[in-house]
């Protein structure tokens, strides 16, 4: 019989020996369930004027570009939503969006979530 221990090594050596994701890997639709660990509908708090943010969706195509889109409360039963675009590239499980008419922003990724920084936010995205 084997030991807890040796079945815990065996599986850490199995996830190491995994291959690393790839862009057919990410492709798909994902959806914003948190903004700095809050839950949605969130009002980042820090930013004065900033409206709260009901909803959001990241799309990776595979062509390498993306898109997303985020719902805003404005005025109450006003909801207002912004997409943006851009393309992508995933080098060593960094993935980097590239802005249309804008910056660049490093996300960190794994099978089932897309983890950005902006301004200060973290943004979380999940299948």
């Amino acid at each position: 019989m084997k030991t807890p221990l040796a079945l815990l090594i065996a599986a850490l050596a199995l996830v190491a020996c995994a291959p690393p994701l790839g862009a057919d890997d990410i492709t798909g639709s994902y959806n914003l369930v948190s903004i700095d660990g809050n839950p949605l509908p969130y009002k980042p708090a820090r930013e004065v004027g900033a409206p709260e943010v009901i909803s959001g969706t990241l799309t990776l195509a595979g062509d390498g570009t993306f898109q997303m889109t985020m719902t805003f409360a404005t005025e109450p039963n006003d909801p207002v939503s912004r997409s943006m675009n851009g393309s992508y590239i995933l080098e060593e499980g960094v993935l980097t969006l590239d802005w249309q008419g804008s910056g660049v922003t490093p996300a960190t990724v794994d099978n089932r979530s897309i983890t950005l920084v902006n301004e200060g936010l973290s943004f979380l995205y999940q299948r």
